[in-house]
């Protein structure tokens, strides 16, 4: 188990399918990882992380058997900062 927390005793193999610009329906995000793993209900914002342990992306939804999608971790940390900017401006 990593970090010996039980929280996290699961991980998932798969593979990244490619790059997909906007999704029908789907908010704003210009850009997706399609990805071909077993996500299941819960995985949803858990690290999409590459063998190295790096951050690729968050694991945001499934879009069929097997198949699922991640926001760039480059997206979601610009995302952030944007959203942080924001609540920092109203509270001043």
């Amino acid at each position: 188990m990593p970090l010996s927390l039980p929280a996290f005793d699961e991980a998932t193999a798969g593979t990244i399918i490619g790059r997909v610009d906007g999704l029908p329906g789907y908010g704003g995000h210009a850009e997706w990882i399609a990805l071909h793993l077993s996500l299941r209900p819960g995985h949803s914002g858990g690290p999409l992380l590459d063998a190295f342990g790096r951050l690729v992306g968050i694991n945001t939804m499934i879009t069929g058997p097997e198949v699922g999608c991640a926001i760039p971790a480059h997206v979601a940390a610009e995302f952030l900062r944007q959203d942080i900017d924001v609540r920092l401006i109203r509270s001043a």
